[in-house]
């Protein structure tokens, strides 16, 4: 094995989400109550950092893409459904860190059982998406 061959993943492996979310460790629970969170202030900085450091290998399109088709969805089976496009996108990762922050949104997206965390959860994947703008511009 080269040293280029290294540097890639194993094909297959899904990377233990927390291992490169750090900022957002504390607060699954407060994603899909996301408006009402007592610690709302703390929430929103969690996704700065997660936009800022987590985000930064994954494209703004892939990205937006990802967001795009959950704002489509109302019911939480749909939720659930997209789940397996999720995953297809994280295959398609090159990267640890981008595979761990859409393997992050799949460990939410399987939290969610009613339209309320449907709403909280696009609003979350909002913030994050907005903060990668603001942080990442269009790379």
């Amino acid at each position: 094995m080269n040293d280029k061959q290294k540097n890639y993943p194993q094909k297959g492996s899904k990377p233990e989400p927390v291992s490169f979310i750090p900022t957002l460790n504390g607060f699954k629970e407060s994603i899909l109550t996301f408006s009402t969170a007592n610690n709302l202030s703390d929430l929103i900085n969690a996704i700065k950092g997660l936009a800022e450091h987590d985000c930064k290998e994954l494209k703004a399109h892939q990205l937006r893409r990802l967001y795009d088709e959950v704002r489509k969805k109302s019911e939480p089976n749909e939720i659930q459904l997209l789940r397996a496009k999720f995953a297809y996108a994280m295959a398609r990762q090159t990267s640890n860190r981008s595979k761990a922050v859409i393997a992050f949104f799949d460990t939410i997206m399987e939290k969610v059982s009613t339209k309320e965390h449907v709403s909280e959860f696009k609003m979350f994947f909002e913030a994050v998406v907005a903060y990668h703008k603001f942080h990442h511009g269009n790379k």
